[in-house]
């Protein structure tokens, strides 16, 4: 059976707050958590990993797509607010490239890190 279209409730599990979509072959992707990392930015307290190349039903891909951008180059943050619109959106180079208060200016807002939802097989897996 052909897959459904993507359900866009989805964002609002994971509003608001700061989802990082990577892959494990990205090298780029493990430099940027170690930065977030580095800057006492916490994955699964200030932020939220999302496995890109996760092709599973209601995977990471999924979600990618839900966000707007299918074909971006990773890695690829994105702020939702508390509606679970996407308030900011950086990806590849431009994301590599932000200075680091710039970068902690993204993680101001008030998020919540939701509890893993099971009907949704995402951020299980840790950043590379």
């Amino acid at each position: 059976a052909a897959p459904g279209p993507p359900d866009l409730g989805i964002l609002q599990r994971y509003a608001p707050g700061v989802l990082v979509f990577g892959a494990e072959y990205c090298g780029p992707c493990k430099v940027f958590c170690k930065r977030l990392k580095g800057l006492n930015l916490e994955e699964g307290k200030h932020w939220l990993y999302v496995d890109a190349e996760d092709f599973s039903p209601k995977g990471g891909a999924e979600l990618l797509d839900v966000v707007g951008i299918p074909f971006a180059p990773l890695p690829l943050l994105a702020v939702l607010n508390s509606k679970g619109e996407r308030s900011l959106l950086r990806a590849g180079q431009e994301l590599l490239q932000a200075g680091d208060t710039e970068l902690r200016s993204w993680f101001d807002g008030s998020y919540s890190t939701p509890e893993k939802d099971t009907s949704y097989g995402l951020l299980l897996a840790p950043c590379p």
